[in-house]
This record gives structure tokens, C-alpha cells and sequence, in this order.
């Protein structure tokens, strides 16, 4: 089992990924991960998303638009499937800043995105 936000756990997800088209970005931060602060990258495309791992970011072409910040234990939350995204937002949980209009136009791919590949999901340890 990878422990959620490894490197390990970064390159899972990424091996279960299709490649995103070069559309916008959004920059994830999360405060107070056992490691650290972690930050990442989701690149959107016509053919879904894909996450950039905090290692890879400078080599991403696609800078970001948007900001997401949360603490670990909102985004683990998020990941494991016990917190709907559209609640931590609701409640603060999730800061949002950068360019809303990117998030309005791709909408409809956002709010049934799961980036997290099942198998990796119910290997994942989160807590």
C-alpha cells in the first residue's frame, strides 16, 4: 500500500493516467502533509486530466491559472471519498484563486472528475 501524497502514490496514479491535452492548469497546495507542504499540478484536457506530481512541475509546458489550497486532511478527505469536493468547498475547506472563468468553462469535466484510479484508491493508505 503507498501512503496517499508519496512519491510512490504519485507514480501509481500517474502509470493509470492518459495523457492530458495541453489545456489549462490548476496548482494544488496542501498544508500540513506528514511530509510537508505537497504541491502538484492537474493539467485539463479534451480527454480528461492528468496529475502532475511535485517533482515534474517545472518540466510541465502548461503553466497555472488556478490555485487550490487545502490542509492534508481535507484533501485526504476528498481522495478517500468520505468529503464531496463541492461540500469543502461550500465550507471554506478548499481556497480557490487564479482565473474562476477556467473553471466555469470546463465545468462539466471538473464535476465528475476522480483522479484517483480505483485501484489505487483501495490501495492507498490515507490517514
Amino acid at each position: 500500500m503507498a501512503r496517499f501524497m508519496s512519491p510512490e502514490w504519485f507514480e501509481q496514479v500517474a502509470a493509470k493516467q492518459a495523457p492530458a491535452d495541453c489545456g489549462p492548469a490548476i496548482d494544488v497546495v496542501v498544508t500540513g502533509a506528514p511530509v510537508g507542504e505537497i504541491a502538484y499540478r492537474v493539467v485539463l484536457g479534451n480527454d480528461g486530466a492528468k496529475i502532475v506530481a511535485p517533482g515534474r512541475i517545472a518540466a510541465s509546458k502548461t503553466p497555472p491559472q488556478v490555485r487550490f489550497a487545502a490542509d492534508y486532511e481535507t484533501v485526504a478527505a476528498i481522495a478517500s471519498g468520505k468529503l464531496p469536493t463541492y461540500d469543502a468547498l461550500l465550507e471554506g475547506r478548499v481556497r480557490v484563486s487564479g482565473d474562476a472563468a477556467v473553471l466555469l468553462a470546463h465545468l462539466e469535466l471538473l464535476a465528475g472528475l476522480d483522479l484517483i484510479p480505483p485501484h489505487v484508491r483501495q490501495n492507498t493508505t490515507f490517514f
